[in-house]
């Protein structure tokens, strides 16, 4: 039916539904919004059976810590359920635990963080995201750099807390502190050159400097490698320790060549100082229910233009427990053993310990290093300078800038170590930084990262120091 409206501007025709066509009409606008979710739900307005099962997949692979697995699937849901705060609070975590750019967490972590919930509970149907995307926008702020920022949601995220647990403040607090310290040492940067190690050598997974000749022309590393057996369902990782060489007339790194292998030498005629063709390299390897402390012996053949090693052998004496221990340096003569255990009677997690050699050759019983070095937090990855008394290792206590950073302490000649010093920054990052290794002339360095410009979780970086 139509009705004239008349003005004297002009004349409009209305048109005025009967109550068939107001029906019709309903149930064509019902039949479309059924046809464009159909996707989501199913008849019963429930997630398809579809959406479910990639959810659980997502849950299942970030439990397993297989965050890069998880985002394409996550990207998936996504793109069914826009603006879910959920999917952008696990998309953060993922970003955020994968091995390349971090900062790719911020965007998804901050518009989730815009409708959290007290109440949030890990499902499908969730349409909020927890409290704790807070501590994750936190930690990707202050990863990125973004120090204020982190420390803001930081606080955040301990006013909404809505139990106080007393470690969850400690470790809030610790995070914050670390920001306040990356503040401090930004403005008095170092002045140094640090450069990616040669791309060929540094992998997508982890890679550590273990120890370099005095021209840098030798590096002894270690890479974790996925054990691709079919009995590791846990995703295990196992170290392998590697040797590569520059070769002066190529101008090129060798191919590194694995340690534990029928083969036990590589074409080189470097030496590794000039007082020594001989290097003791410690490596932890991994037991059914603990890490232990073996050892490897390089030495050059000049006459062959090789470097030739041993086979792995397991430290004897009091070193190894059913604790892990895991990495050790010796000092100059090669009589105290310096290791990281996280065995009882230590001050916090992994702590650094020294053994001094029995007259047998095995290690004797082990003291630790005492608070000036160790913190209620871990350490690792000690090396000890030529002088037998600067020893370099890497915390995340101590004045720490983020995760861990590298320090150094002096023995004095009456047995006390001094005050332990940030190396400072840029060797020190918001990311882990560890195994780092000095020349004898001390003018440059190798050390492991897993700071955003690498190519792995941890690279190897080299050190100029100007």
């Amino acid at each position: 039916m139509l009705y004239i409206y008349k003005s004297k501007k002009f004349t409009m025709k209305i048109f005025k539904p009967t109550p068939f066509i107001i029906c019709l009409l309903l149930s064509l606008f019902a039949g479309a919004s059924d046809h464009k979710d159909k996707s989501v739900l199913d008849n019963d307005n429930n997630f398809t059976a579809e959406y479910k099962t990639k959810y659980t997949l997502v849950e299942n692979y970030i439990t397993s810590q297989k965050y890069l697995d998880a985002i394409p699937i996550l990207l998936q849901l996504d793109s069914v359920t826009p603006l879910n705060p959920n999917i952008y609070y696990y998309l953060g975590i993922c970003y955020l635990n994968s091995s390349n750019d971090k900062s790719k967490a911020i965007p998804y972590l901050e518009k989730a963080s815009e409708k959290i919930s007290a109440t949030y509970k890990a499902s499908y149907s969730e349409n909020t995201a927890p409290i704790k995307t807070l501590y994750y926008l936190g930690k990707a702020y202050h990863i990125s750099g973004r120090y204020e920022e982190a420390i803001k949601a930081f606080k955040s995220y301990k006013d909404k807390l809505p139990k106080k647990d007393p470690a969850i403040i400690t470790d809030v607090d610790s995070h914050i502190l670390m920001c306040h310290n990356a503040i401090k040492l930004v403005k008095s940067p170092r002045n140094l050159k640090i450069e990616l190690f040669n791309p060929d050598i540094n992998t997508k997974d982890d890679d550590y400097s273990i120890a370099t000749s005095s021209d840098k022309s030798i590096l002894i590393f270690a890479s974790n490698v996925l054990d691709n057996s079919k009995s590791n369902k846990t995703f295990k990782y196992n170290q392998e320790l590697y040797i590569t060489a520059y070769n002066k007339k190529s101008r090129q790194w060798l191919k590194p060549a694995k340690i534990e292998s029928e083969i036990k030498s590589i074409a080189s005629d470097n030496a590794f100082s000039n007082r020594s063709d001989t290097k003791e390299v410690f490596i932890s390897k991994d037991n059914v229910d603990n890490k232990d402390i073996y050892s490897v012996t390089f030495k050059c053949n000049k006459a062959k233009s090789l470097i030739e090693w041993s086979d792995v052998q397991k430290v004897t004496g009091y070193v190894n427990t059913k604790s892990n221990e895991t990495n050790a340096c010796l000092n100059p003569d090669g009589n105290t053993l310096y290791f990281v255990s996280d065995r009882e009677g230590g001050l916090g997690g992994k702590d650094i310990w020294a053994s001094d050699k029995l007259s047998d050759g095995s290690w004797g019983k082990p003291y630790n290093l005492g608070p000036k070095i160790n913190t209620p937090f871990d350490e690792e990855s000690p090396f000890m300078l030529g002088d037998g008394a600067t020893l370099y290792f890497s915390s995340q206590g101590h004045n720490s800038m983020g995760g861990y950073d590298v320090f150094f302490s002096t023995l004095s000649d009456d047995g006390f170590w001094s005050e332990s010093e940030n190396i400072g920054y840029p060797i020190n990052t918001p990311s882990d930084d560890l195994y780092f290794v000095l020349t004898p002339d001390e003018k440059s360095a190798f050390y492991s990262s897993s700071k955003i410009d690498g190519i792995g979780d941890n690279d190897i970086y080299v050190v100029e120091f100007e």
